[in-house]
């Protein structure tokens, strides 16, 4: 669509041309309309993510300053155990479909060959990407098998891309056990590289 806005002159008759022109060379994805039944549940589940991460920043800044004032926490537990949810996974035909609406990959740049970094960090599902990240978070909490590969992520690649791996790793799990309907298995999880 970048076409249209870089032209010179500008009205309705060149736009259509310029969108027909893309339409017909396959330049332009279609569009996924969100089944109109699952809307108000996907609004409801966008609000409850806001209010959510509201409620870790105020556990967060409570923890903080009664750490850095020496008192007694009082809070217990952030994080609860997650609720098992039903989801139909036939949106995404492949894993690599879902890792990329997730934001869990991006998008490499490459010329003849060469790779020049990446970009699209902002394509795909902001709140999946949060998701998984909080996951990834969790799972490392009092799992010392997780911790052990997490640490040997750490040295190859770094504490935050290692976190971002995980992330990814996790999202790919979470994948096939919707797509399977089986239960998570950590040595599955922790041999494959």
């Amino acid at each position: 669509m970048r076409a249209i806005h870089g032209g010179k002159s500008k009205n309705d008759k060149i736009d259509s041309l310029k969108i027909a022109s893309l339409l017909l060379g396959k330049l332009i994805p279609t569009a996924y309309a969100y089944p109109s039944h699952m809307r108000s549940t996907r609004d409801l589940m966008r609000r409850r993510n806001y209010f959510m991460r509201k409620r870790a920043e105020l556990f967060t800044h409570t923890q903080n300053t009664a750490s850095q004032y020496n008192l007694q926490e009082t809070l217990g537990r952030i994080s609860n155990r997650p609720k098992n949810r039903e989801n139909v996974i036939s949106r995404f035909p492949r894993v690599q479909n879902f890792g990329s609406y997730s934001r869990l990959v991006k998008c490499a740049k490459e010329s003849n060959g060469k790779k020049y970094g990446s970009s699209g960090k902002k394509i795909g599902n902001a709140h999946l990407r949060w998701s998984f990240s909080q996951a990834a978070q969790l799972f490392l909490k009092g799992n010392e098998p997780g911790q052990k590969y997490y640490n040997k992520l750490c040295n190859k690649h770094g504490k935050g891309k290692a976190l971002s791996i995980l992330a990814h790793k996790l999202g790919r799990a979470v994948y096939h056990m919707l797509k399977t309907r089986k239960v998570f298995d950590m040595k599955a999880f922790l041999a494959v590289g």
